[in-house]
């Protein structure tokens, strides 16, 4: 009963849309009640709508097994490096294999595991760093010298002088010779800095980022969670502090031999370099302040008198005074673009000097003359004593004159 009184509603329901109002849907759905049993008992006769039964009905499929992860774990019960992906074969990878060393097996917190692989890999770098320095004292020795020399170079330039400018050259290359100044030389410790810098920075970024979950409370004070940056932006603030210091006391090449523009350069760093790392997890600025704080204690050792007798530096050689008015950064600025400009010019005109060179010997002869004697039509007029003769009677007029 059910059933019909479902199929009486949706007949009724039907009756009454608007569409089915016309003449012909009124004669096709007129529908009585007996209709109605037959609809139902269609209905019913398919077998999805039939007598529930239980042979009809599948049993609940069983829940599949949970495979055992079987994550490998370390003597502190965390799970390994390799497990979560780390200590690949770059040098990033050996840099987690030794913090993961030192976590494990000497049971030392990440604070202080990263604080000393920070020492160990600057006390390995002292000899390039005792090195650098006295490259670097023999080229402040120096300076003065080549500064003028380079001097005269650019207004031999200006000028177009080559002979002066390979004079100048030679004079150069004989200073730099006596005085055992090479500019790769001190480069040197830069360009073993950048490599390990960057593995460091790559290992502790990926074990921050993945993350792994003893760093989590692995800190020291404020800054417990070595995963996210410093709450109070102490970190950051030490690290680009700690960078000024360095650039005004760490380096040999005192502020005599920099540039009015590279020394305000120096200043501004700190201060754009702090907005860009504020938000850097902890454990990358952690091990940034201990090496900062390491490089201006060596700095200020190696600029006593004594570790530098013992190190056989050579003596520092105060510059002459310069004469005249220091020009400041806008002045100086605007003349090195003028010196710029002027050297461009002079290296365009040289080029296009070559380029006519080559031309002039490889094209055809350019025309020279006011108009070319191989295509005259008439015979030009030679004037002698004020009267025009021909060409032909020339010689026989000059005879005759004289």
């Amino acid at each position: 009963m059910a059933f019909v009184r479902a199929a009486d509603a949706l007949l009724a329901r039907l009756k009454s849309a608007s569409f089915y109002r016309t003449r012909i849907s009124r004669l096709l759905w007129t529908v009585t009640s007996n209709d109605s049993v037959k609809i139902t008992k269609c209905i019913t006769s398919f077998p999805l709508l039939a007598t529930c039964t239980s042979d009809r009905i599948p049993d609940i499929p069983q829940m599949p097994p949970i495979e055992d992860a079987n994550i490998p774990l370390n003597a502190l019960g965390e799970p390994t490096f390799a497990s979560l992906g780390l200590n690949s074969y770059w040098p990033s990878g050996w840099y987690q294999a030794a913090l993961e060393f030192l976590h494990v097996d000497l049971n030392l917190p990440w604070w202080a595991a990263i604080a000393t692989t920070t020492v160990v890999i600057r006390l390995c770098l002292i000899p390039f760093v005792i090195n650098q320095r006295r490259k670097l004292a023999s080229y402040t020795n120096v300076m003065p010298q080549i500064h003028a020399l380079q001097n005269r170079m650019t207004r031999a330039r200006v000028a177009s002088d080559y002979i002066e400018m390979m004079k100048v050259s030679q004079e150069m290359q004989q200073l730099m010779k006596n005085n055992d100044v090479n500019l790769l030389n001190s480069m040197g410790l830069a360009l073993i800095q950048v490599p390990i810098f960057l593995s460091v920075f790559a290992g502790l970024r990926g074990m921050a980022q993945l993350p792994v979950e003893s760093l989590q409370t692995g800190g020291l004070g404020w800054f417990a969670d070595l995963t996210v940056c410093d709450p109070f932006y102490v970190l950051p603030l030490y690290s680009m502090s700690s960078i000024f210091l360095m650039f005004e006391f760490g380096a040999d090449v005192s502020s005599q031999g920099l540039t009015t523009g590279v020394r305000l350069a120096m200043r501004i760093f700190p201060v754009v370099g702090f907005f860009m790392i504020m938000h850097m997890p902890s454990a990358l600025l952690w091990y940034w302040s201990i090496s900062n704080t390491i490089s201006i204690s060596q700095a200020l050792i190696l600029r006593t008198k004594p570790v530098r007798t013992y190190l056989k530096f050579p003596e520092k050689v105060n510059p002459p005074p310069q004469l005249g008015r220091k020009k400041g950064f806008v002045e100086g600025f605007k003349e090195s673009m003028n010196n710029s400009r002027l050297l461009a010019e002079l290296e365009a005109r040289e080029r296009m000097d070559a380029e006519r060179w080559q031309k002039a010997g490889m094209g055809p002869i350019p025309k020279t003359f006011a108009y070319d004697i191989r295509t005259r039509t008439k015979k030009p007029v030679v004037t002698v004593r004020g009267t025009s003769v021909p060409e032909k009677d020339q010689s026989q007029t000059v005879k005759t004159s004289v």
